[in-house]
């Protein structure tokens, strides 16, 4: 294949499926036996295993559908740079493999980019949306911090922070000093599924230069954005951007969560995620979870 990798097949193989976009294969695997398709994207950096527990926890309510990104796992890496809609057409071409034509889509970081993306765009197919630490890009969403934005565009010349610095910078300061395990849990992770610095790279293009062309107002999946309120990475302020644009869309925030909320507190954004999909949770508008007990308040409404 012409300017690409080919990943070598390191899972279990009948647990590896592979769809095929173009020249580049894209790996993916299902779990839970049960309930609605639910397909998850993930962000820069991380492949179908980097959810941890949230997934197990969904997969006890969910058909769900873990997709390694192109540039990570065991999905082809062609060079880059990469776009949003690049890993869109990725997800799109694992969905026809399994002739599926609607589901919930759940998009962490980057991942959420490409779930906004296929929601503006493919419309039909995405029945419920779930945001986790996801911009719209500019001008619609809040800008990346300085730091997110000087990372991105690091060039070939320059090495990348260690792989813990990253970590500890995508957790809450009070994990990181509280959790140490989780942080070595993560590392362990990203040490098991590495990623070249070239494919990173070309992941990285694509969080640096999204912009949502459709306007958020006219998105109509019903949506549920989630934040930490200590994300450092991605501008928490966007979930109340997105529910506040969005005609049917709701924030959470989590509080102590940064990036990573989803490993932080993996049994709260499951519920969250399942019930929202499921369409028990009838509260609306924006939502504040705070400390061990997790105490849900509302804060306003803003969804039908």
């Amino acid at each position: 294949m012409s300017g690409a990798t080919r990943a070598r097949t390191r899972g279990t193989p009948e647990r590896v499926r592979r769809a095929i976009n173009g020249d580049v294969s894209i790996a993916y695997e299902l779990r839970g036996e049960r309930g609605p398709w639910m397909v998850l994207v993930h962000g820069l950096g991380y492949g179908r295993l980097g959810w941890g527990p949230f997934a197990d926890l969904l997969a006890t309510r969910h058909r769900l559908v873990l997709i390694d990104n192109r540039g990570i796992g065991e999905s082809d890496r062609p060079a880059g740079p990469y776009r949003v809609e690049d890993l869109a057409t990725d997800v799109l071409a694992v969905v026809d493999h399994l002739a599926i034509d609607r589901c919930d889509l759940v998009g962490a970081s980057l991942g959420g980019m490409v779930a906004l993306q296929l929601a503006g765009g493919e419309p039909d197919l995405v029945r419920r949306l779930v945001l986790i630490a996801a911009t719209p890009g500019d001008p619609q969403g809040a800008p990346l911090p300085e730091r997110t934005t000087a990372l991105l565009s690091r060039d070939r010349h320059r090495t990348l922070p260690p792989a813990r610095r990253l970590i500890e910078g995508a957790l809450a300061p009070e994990t990181v000093a509280g959790r140490p395990e989780l942080v070595d849990r993560l590392l362990a992770l990203r040490e098991a599924q590495p990623q070249e610095a070239e494919a990173w790279r070309a992941q990285a293009a694509a969080s640096a230069s999204f912009s949502l062309r459709v306007p958020l107002a006219q998105v109509e999946a019903p949506t549920l954005a989630v934040a930490g309120l200590a994300d450092t990475v991605i501008d928490p302020m966007n979930a109340m951007r997105l529910a506040f644009a969005m005609p049917r869309a709701r924030a959470l925030y989590l509080s102590p969560a940064g990036h990573l909320c989803f490993w932080e507190h993996p049994e709260l954004v499951a519920s969250a995620t399942s019930e929202h999909c499921a369409e028990e949770w009838t509260g609306g508008g924006m939502q504040v979870t705070t400390g061990a007990v997790g105490a849900v308040m509302p804060v306003y409404g803003a969804c039908d």
